[in-house]
């Protein structure tokens, strides 16, 4: 990458932050690009973000350096965690406004704090939900608030299983899935969706106790054209339903489509969703919607 003089859509400080969050929570390294200009000057612009990036970090750093990726292989609702050993730092994008942050593991907690007041502790809780910590109503860090969280042994994440919504439908976000092998989960837009999904092998489920039933199946996809013609399958016990992809246009064009109807059988814990014959990327996938059929 170069300095380019037209180019004014630098990325907020927030958003700087939370990427560098998100890439420590998954062990890796966030590499900043800062081009000098024709006059070998760093644009105000990125120093204004990078000084607040700075500062964040002056506080909160020690949540990133040194730690290693969170326990969890699913993107928090409300954040990210990095990890020492038995700690965990929560790094907490959309703070709650009931004052309760929900963590989901079943270990005991030892001790909760803010990591900008240490001093201060907070009040925890255990139950099947996880670990409670009660905070205050309005977040201490508008880019992104830090609480440490102490355990007794190392961090065991609880098996959340999704719920249904109001209307009996279940809404599978990219957020929730369990990964395993090459997809990942990124962010396009501030919106969460799985891609680099290249590998055949690799699969995205989702825990979830559906009522047996048919039900109607749609999901929110964006694919480049070269990417048309991958094939996948949304998969419920014995039961298939297949689809095909077709380009919308690019990576971040995200288009909602009618999948089919898929029979969910008894005792259904986990949709699945496995690629079949692919050439290159399969798509970035947001969401699926199954809807129980009439």
């Amino acid at each position: 990458w170069g300095y380019n003089a037209g180019d004014t859509r630098f990325k907020s400080a927030q958003q700087l932050t939370h990427n560098l969050s998100d890439i420590s929570s998954k062990g890796g390294n966030y590499l900043l690009n800062v081009g000098p200009s024709s006059e070998g000057v760093i644009p105000p612009a990125c120093v204004e973000r990078l000084e607040k990036v700075g500062q964040w970090l002056k506080i909160n750093g020690e949540s990133i350096y040194g730690t290693s990726r969170g326990p969890f292989k699913r993107g928090l609702p409300w954040g990210r965690a990095t990890q020492k050993g038995d700690t965990l730092y929560l790094h907490v994008f959309d703070w709650p406004k009931d004052g309760k942050l929900v963590v989901p593991l079943s270990n005991t907690p030892l001790k909760a704090y803010l990591l900008a007041e240490k001093e201060k502790g907070l009040e925890t809780s255990a139950d099947e939900q996880g670990v409670t910590i009660r905070v205050t109503t309005e977040a201490p860090d508008k880019i992104a608030s830090v609480v440490v969280l102490e355990l007794q042994g190392k961090p065991v994440p609880v098996v959340q299983r999704l719920r249904p919504a109001a209307d009996g439908s279940f809404v599978l976000k990219a957020e929730d899935a369990e990964i395993e092998g090459s997809a990942k989960l990124e962010s396009i837009d501030g919106v969460s969706n799985i891609g680099y999904w290249v590998d055949p092998t690799t699969t995205i489920s989702w825990n979830a106790d559906l009522p047996a039933g048919d039900y109607h199946v749609e999901l929110c996809y964006a694919a480049e054209p070269g990417s048309g013609g991958n094939e996948f399958r949304v998969v419920a016990g014995d039961q298939t339903v297949s689809g095909t992809i077709k380009a919308t246009g690019s990576w971040s064009k995200f288009e909602t489509v009618q999948l089919g109807k898929l029979p969910v059988p008894v005792g259904t814990k986990a949709i699945v969703v496995r690629p079949g014959k692919i050439n290159g990327p399969v798509m970035n996938l947001r969401w699926i919607k199954l809807t129980k059929a009439s």
